[in-house]
């Protein structure tokens, strides 16, 4: 099984949020993230969609 991963402002325009707000979250450490370097992050999707629906989103179902 191959995972998935999305930049901050991927993960933003798929939840409908700021990249700022996905920064600020991967910053306090509430959305789990890899971090390349000071500017690079990469944030799981099955992370993502945790995080999101901890938040009280509610994910519609999407297919790729």
């Amino acid at each position: 099984m191959n995972a998935t991963y999305h930049t901050p402002a991927q993960a933003a325009d798929f939840f409908g949020l700021s990249k700022k707000t996905i920064l600020r979250a991967i910053k306090t450490g509430e959305l789990a993230a890899i971090k390349y370097n000071s500017k690079v992050f990469r944030i799981m999707s099955v992370d993502g969609a945790a995080w999101y629906a901890a938040k009280g989103g509610r994910l519609k179902n999407v297919r790729k």
